[in-house]
């Protein structure tokens, strides 16, 4: 109904009253019509023009999205499927970040960038964290206040437990223009790491406890592996996992074999279509969440666990449902064919990715993590690991040639004491072992993508648009500064281009810079109906298959790839509209999941540089601003800032002079003082102590 809904909204030339809908539809039930409408006004697809009258956002010529508010009291929106919108502090009309609000786009100006008004609101955040202070809240999100007073009623009801300096849940009320406080979680000492979790959870809004009836439902499947007819039987092959050492739930299994003409690569994917059906209690919450989010140590998974960490989870020497790929591949790593089968394997070993890495390095297993069904199957895997990274060399190969980006910036390894504290943080490595298993996931991406394009079938696409003209040009500015040569790219830029320039500054000082600010110039992947290929994968098919525990679009796509090969596949208008609510609202999903895990991530940086102070690091310039000057430290990947009064910067943000005459200039290196670090502030100040090579 709801989809039918939707269509005689959008077709209407005026808003209409549930009442007329209803007419429309011929139903009687006007609760069950009023209700449906409700939904689609949460969905952001309509909104209520003047009391009980509703009309379509798009027909409005109105962008739904999340605002995120600055301190300086503008806003911009992010939206899910098109370019974010900046919205002047005049315009913003009392919204805060989090809020979910209908903006009216007013004017493009000369770099692109579109400017907006907020005129309404889909959702309004409540709750928000903050610091308790002698009766007041000091809100973490400063676009709200400086500060807020409590209400009488909170500080009664906490007593004691409320002192200074302890993080709190609270709920904002609008009195007017006055704002009230009410406390509705003491979240714990600030200086308690544990404390850094509960802040990112509630602020973020994320889910924690899954509801009794999905239990249930979870608690009702079977672990029972019963092989049908409608399955293959894949259990003597030599299958075998490769994940974190941390790993707790195996979705990906791989399997090579050499041919005389090339290759046979496998990947079998857990099935977790079989337990999580369309519909049920399961699929909603999964759907609501859209994606498991990683905290570091913590995990707030999609799904129960008994279904991630059990029955789906490819566990070695037990049987498990799986969704198979096997795909030809030539002596050159091309892809020739593929097939697909819903199967029963046995995964035959479980590796860490430095167990993998050894291997291929001549060594042996080297965690206690490795496992495998017997010592046949640990010399076999052994073995086969030297024709996995054969090809998975040759597939990366085909892929480089074509364009492909890699973006291959380091993430931060962090090292935490018994107490919770973060003792310390490195760059983590990358081993040819993960970049193995990813081209095989891409290349089974790439398989399932193809099949539904060339069918012409329905799906949700992982797509990664061309980048804006604008911030190309940008960046072909700012990458010529900092290289000191003149870098011209064609009017219609490939990724062919742009991997050029990165296969320049390969193995150079200015390497990981070039690379971030690459990154910052393209646009954000997401997910979609429309295949419109991926720019950075140099992909003209692409979508995500790979990960149905953790993420709810490849869930869809295994449903989807099922009902095809069954020869009865979703093609109807009906299922078009849902399966383009689901890739708008997983992408937006995706985006707070990501934005948790940077919170959580800057917290610890910030409470580690704190026992810091004092100290002086080297760090290189990763951005220059009228105000000052951006470094990340070299060692533990720490960015701070360096404030500075009268700085000229010229008009790229490549150098700038302060008033004793020191340059500064992106891509150089600097020694530099921790002088400050306030994880309330979300700022690490530094001082400039000596300018190394380069500057």
């Amino acid at each position: 109904m709801l989809e039918r809904i939707y269509r005689i909204i959008s077709e209407s030339n005026k808003p209409l009253t549930v009442k007329q809908i209803a007419r429309k539809l011929n139903v009687k039930n006007i609760k069950r019509v009023r209700l449906a409408v409700k939904d689609l006004v949460l969905q952001g697809k309509v909104f209520e023009k003047k009391r009980g009258h509703y009309y379509s956002v798009e027909k409005a010529g109105l962008v739904v999205g999340e605002i995120e508010r600055k301190p300086a009291g503008f806003a911009f929106l992010i939206v899910a499927d098109g370019p974010d919108i900046f919205i002047p502090p005049n315009l913003v009309n009392g919204a805060v970040s989090g809020d979910v609000a209908l903006v009216k786009p007013i004017r493009r100006t000369e770099s692109g960038r579109i400017i907006g008004k907020v005129v309404g609101f889909v959702q309004r955040k409540v709750h928000f964290v903050g610091n308790y202070e002698d009766g007041y809240v000091i809100p973490d999100d400063r676009s709200l206040a400086e500060r807020i007073k409590v209400l009488k009623k909170s500080i009664k009801k906490y007593g004691r437990r409320l002192e200074n300096d302890v993080k709190v849940l609270f709920r904002l009320i609008r009195r007017g223009k006055k704002l009230r406080a009410e406390i509705l979680e003491i979240l714990g000492k600030k200086t308690d790491p544990d404390t850094d979790i509960k802040v990112v959870i509630r602020t973020h809004e994320l889910p924690e406890e899954f509801p009794a009836p999905v239990l249930a439902e979870a608690e009702a499947l079977s672990d029972e592996v019963i092989l049908t007819r409608k399955r293959l039987d894949l259990r003597d092959r030599l299958i075998y996992t490769i994940d974190p050492i941390t790993a707790k739930d195996f979705d990906d299994a791989i399997s090579v074999e050499k041919t005389d003409t090339g290759y046979i690569l496998g990947v079998h994917i857990a099935d977790v279509g079989h337990y999580v059906k369309w519909d049920t209690a399961l699929d909603r919450e999964a759907l609501k969440r859209g994606t498991s989010v990683y905290l570091l140590n913590s995990v707030i998974p999609m799904l129960p666990h008994r279904i991630s960490s059990y029955l789906a989870s490819l566990k070695p020497n037990v049987d498990r449902y799986a969704f198979s790929v096997f795909m030809e591949m030539d002596r050159d790593g091309k892809l020739l064919s593929y097939r697909f089968a819903r199967s029963v394997i046995r995964s035959r070993g479980r590796l860490a990715y430095e167990d993998a890495q050894s291997i291929l390095e001549g060594g042996d297993v080297i965690t206690d993590v490795a496992e495998f069904s017997d010592d046949g199957a640990r010399s076999a895997i052994k073995e086969n690991l030297k024709v996995a990274l054969e090809l998975a060399r040759k597939i990366r190969q085909q892929r480089m040639e074509k364009g492909s980006l890699d973006f291959d910036l380091p993430e931060a390894e962090f090292v935490f004491d018994e107490e919770g504290n973060v003792i310390d943080i490195y760059p983590k490595e990358r081993y040819d072992a993960h970049r193995l298993i990813e081209d095989f996931m891409i290349t089974a991406n790439v398989a399932v993508a193809t099949f539904f394009a060339s069918k012409g079938l329905p799906t949700i696409y992982r797509i990664h648009e061309r980048p804006r003209k604008e911030k190309i040009s940008r960046f072909i500015r700012i990458a010529s500064g900092i290289l000191g040569t003149r870098i011209s790219l064609p009017e219609d830029i490939t990724p062919l281009e742009i991997a050029r320039i990165l296969e320049k500054v390969k193995g150079t000082r200015h390497e990981k810079l070039m690379t971030y600010l690459l990154l910052r110039s393209m646009a954000r992947a997401r997910y979609s109906i429309e295949n419109r290929g991926h720019f950075g994968l140099a992909l003209q098919n692409y979508l995500h298959f790979t990960s149905p525990i953790r993420r709810y679009p490849d869930l869809v796509v295994h449903r989807l790839l099922a009902a095809a090969l069954r020869g009865r596949p979703k093609t109807s208008q009906e299922w078009m509209l849902r399966l383009d609510t689901i890739a708008n609202h997983s992408t937006l999903r995706e985006e707070k999941a990501d934005s948790a895990q940077w919170d959580i991530w800057d917290l610890k940086k910030i409470d580690f540089i704190s026992h810091h102070i004092g100290e002086e690091f080297e760090g290189i310039i990763t951005g220059i601003i009228q105000e000052g000057v951006f470094v990340e430290l070299v060692d533990n990947l720490v960015e701070g800032f360096i404030p500075i009064s009268g700085l000229r910067v010229d008009s790229d943000g490549i150098t700038a002079l302060d008033l004793d005459g020191n340059r500064y200039r992106m891509g150089s290196r600097v020694i530099v003082k921790v002088l400050e670090a306030s994880k309330d502030e979300k700022k690490v100040i530094f001082k400039p102590v000596k300018f190394l090579e380069g500057v």
